[in-house]
């Protein structure tokens, strides 16, 4: 539903007829992420965590792939991983999955 949502959103403002630049994509994001940096409250965090997801998927779906399938892909490729946890961040060893993404564009 949130997909479905999120085309209608596209639609209604004409971003689906955008040409994907992975340069303007990027500076978006960068935006967010400095507003993730910068956030006073862990309310502002938290709407600067759902901002990036939302511009990571309209990202995903200008470039003409199907957001679902490729974070499907990537979640099989994630869940794949052996490693352990370092420093409080997970270090893979190897992954077992290589996400096709190739087979997730509309």
């Amino acid at each position: 539903m949130m997909f479905r949502k999120l085309r209608k959103w596209r639609e209604k403002r004409g971003l689906n007829y955008l040409v994907y630049n992975s340069t303007r994509q990027a500076a978006n994001i960068a935006e967010e992420l400095t507003e993730l940096l910068v956030s006073p409250t862990i309310n502002d965090e938290m709407d600067a965590f759902a901002d990036l997801i939302i511009y990571s998927i309209n990202a995903i779906e200008i470039a003409g792939y199907d957001a679902r399938l490729v974070l499907n892909e990537v979640i099989k490729e994630i869940d794949s991983r052996d490693g352990e946890i370092i420093d409080n961040k997970f270090q893979k060893d190897s992954s077992t999955y290589k996400a096709k993404i190739g087979e997730c564009k509309r």
